[in-house]
């Protein structure tokens, strides 16, 4: 009687909403609660109707197929409440465990109890350090309404797969979606451990509250994790799509570490996303800044970094035309335990693309352009 991914085969499937809706009205039972959602099968009435419904959904997957980086692109589709000022409340949380030290004895070592306490320690202490933070922030600021914060980005390895407790009570108390490393996954097919990253989006509708959980993989891996047993997995990428009444939807996707430079997984993403977010656990800060600098412009959104307390380097930046407003964040130094909250405009980059909008002459003329000009090419329609 469950139908979401989570319940048929777990967060690494490729079970999108859309199919778990029909899945749902296809084995409907009597006495199911009725969220007075719209039935996709409303207009279903004949076995060719039906074809024509399947039919139309695999052109719309195709017309999103990241033909570049040759994966299927699936949209999970979230209704979420879009702030007055038109902007996302972000956190970034940058730690300190795992440290590059920790992994002597491989990923096995991660999961030995004494180590585990210590990382399931720092992960509560982190998330409880954000919330005070969050909570200081809005003591000034004025109170906000839920969702406290929109978005809160992990790095890479930052979360073992057995603290998931600790992320949702983090996600209920916030409002907020997540985005985090994860220590331990694994995923049927697939010989050891994979490097992946998990979504957890809350779903409200009628007073109660479901989750979104899906886990966007990593393939390009380094050296070091070929010799810890890592295997490289990402059969789909995810794009998360935040629904409102009112406004068209805004989409964010995210990558791990080293397949951020794939720049053909940017190309994919260019004309599909507003906002791209990456978990690392990356050494080179100097090159990750210089990458985001060309990410930024060449994808035409906002690009931001958690990267592990140990290198430092979280960043978000964007391509606006004025030089100062570029870098929204950055955290910078080594052994640097960083919590940085920032608003993003959602209409500046995201469907209203309004930073491409030609200047205009006021008295005599002036540059009003709030971005740089969009990268030649660029198809995302405004």
């Amino acid at each position: 009687m469950l139908h979401t991914s989570t319940a048929l085969v777990g967060t690494t499937s490729a079970i999108t909403p859309w199919f778990s809706a029909l899945l749902l009205e296809l084995l409907r039972w009597p006495g199911i609660a009725d969220g007075n959602e719209e039935y996709l099968l409303a207009d279903v009435d004949s076995v060719e109707s039906f074809a024509s419904l399947i039919s139309a959904r695999l052109e719309v997957q195709s017309e999103i197929y990241g033909r570049s980086s040759d994966i299927p692109v699936y949209r999970y589709p979230v209704e979420w409440p879009h702030r007055d000022n038109r902007c996302l409340r972000v956190v970034q949380v940058q730690g300190l465990m795992p440290a590059s030290s920790d992994f002597g004895d491989g990923l096995e070592g991660l999961s030995v109890a004494t180590y585990r306490e210590r990382h399931r320690n720092h992960t509560a202490t982190l998330l409880h350090l954000a919330h005070r933070h969050i909570q200081a922030r809005d003591a000034v600021l004025g109170p906000q309404t839920r969702p406290r914060v929109d978005l809160v980005i992990f790095p890479e390895f930052a979360v073992h797969v057995d603290d998931q407790d600790l992320m949702r009570a983090f996600s209920d108390a916030t409002g907020a979606m997540l985005f985090y490393g994860l220590v331990g996954a694994t995923t049927s097919g697939t010989t050891g451990t994979v490097n992946a990253a998990r979504w957890l989006v809350p779903q409200r509708r009628g007073g109660r509250r479901s989750w979104v959980e899906v886990d966007q993989g990593k393939w390009h891996l380094t050296e070091e994790e070929g010799h810890l047993g890592v295997s490289p997995w990402r059969p789909h990428q995810v794009v998360i799509e935040l629904q409102s009444q009112r406004e068209r939807p805004y989409r964010i996707s995210g990558a791990i570490c080293y397949d951020a430079t794939d720049l053909a997984l940017a190309a994919d993403l260019r004309d599909e996303t507003h906002m791209f977010v990456v978990a690392a656990m990356n050494k080179d800060v100097k090159t990750f800044d210089s990458m985001v600098s060309a990410l930024r412009y060449h994808m035409y959104q906002h690009v931001l970094i958690a990267n592990c307390g140990e290198y430092g380097g979280s960043t978000a930046q964007a391509p606006y035309d004025i030089e100062h407003k570029r870098l929204i964040a950055h955290s910078h130094g080594g052994n640097q335990l960083a919590i940085t909250v920032f608003d993003v405009e959602m209409d500046d980059f995201g469907p209203a693309l309004r930073a491409a909008v030609p200047p205009v002459t006021v008295m005599k003329r002036v540059k009003e352009r709030i971005g740089k000009t969009p990268p030649a090419g660029l198809g995302r329609r405004r």
